[in-house]
């Protein structure tokens, strides 16, 4: 397990000041070897060893790429998600580790895609949608965004005409309708806020948006993982979106997180 893990840190390009970090995490680690990583439980272990699991679970992955005749690129870029999540915990906590292991499940299990700006998944509609007539159950793709520089509409639109393609390419029995996005980036008041030339806004206006439901989410995303609307004057605003962020919750302002839709 060790030799693979230092494989894929190094093949996902970890920094060096993880270095010795990473080594001495590696030296110290002495659990039982897991079959894939639907056997992970995050409860039963350790960040750090939380980490050495998901690099190790990384070799299946390409193994699985490879014998669907899926690049490297998309692969690697896929996995990179799990540097990401390891800079947030980083952010956290001062240390080397990851916790954010359900939401990287996806990726391991061959259910979530990297597809140039954009990732996507297997999911399905998770309650009725009687506007585009579309019942619990059904099928679609979900849009997901990860932190990863601008949101350039223009990429946007290249990684769902990625995304068409790719499916219908190497999962062609997967049969569905709709792109489906549920975040904070499509709370439609964003526009009042930002503009109708923020790339967000621009971003939410590429769906129809079918329903919107009070959400506090953009804190965690903005600011840092573990703040809170009640603790938020401990973190600085560094952006314009962070200080309009607390302009409007100081004003007695509220967020959403709106559920839309792309047809395919």
């Amino acid at each position: 397990m060790k030799k693979i893990a230092l494989k894929w840190y190094k093949k996902l390009n970890f920094p060096a000041e993880f270095d010795k970090e990473f080594n001495d995490v590696l030296d110290n680690f002495n659990r039982e070897k897991l079959s894939c990583v639907d056997d992970f439980v995050m409860a039963d272990y350790t960040a750090q060893e939380a980490l050495v699991y998901y690099l190790y679970f990384c070799e299946e992955m390409e193994a699985k790429y490879k014998e669907h005749g899926i690049s490297e690129e998309i692969l690697l870029d896929t996995l990179s998600d799990i540097l990401t999540w390891v800079y947030t915990y980083r952010k956290i906590s001062g240390k080397l580790g990851l916790e954010e292991c359900d939401w990287l499940k996806l990726h391991l299990s061959f259910k979530l895609f990297k597809l140039g700006r954009l990732q996507f998944c297997f999911d399905t509609f998770r309650e009725d949608c009687p506007q585009i007539g579309k019942k619990t159950g059904e099928n679609v793709i979900a849009v997901h965004i990860p932190e990863n520089g601008k949101l350039i509409i223009e990429d946007c639109l290249y990684s769902i005409e990625h995304a068409k393609e790719f499916f219908s390419k190497y999962f062609p029995e997967f049969s569905y309708e709709y792109f489906t996005c549920n975040s904070w980036l499509l709370d439609k008041d964003l526009e009042e806020m930002l503009g109708e030339n923020s790339n967000i806004v621009k971003f939410a206006k590429l769906f129809n948006i079918l329903y919107q439901a009070e959400s506090y989410a953009i804190i965690r995303y903005v600011f840092r993982w573990d703040a809170t609307k009640e603790d938020l004057d401990k973190f600085e605003a560094k952006s314009t979106l962070a200080r309009k962020i607390k302009e409007k919750l100081a004003n007695g302002g509220k967020f959403n997180r709106g559920f839309g839709v792309i047809k395919k």
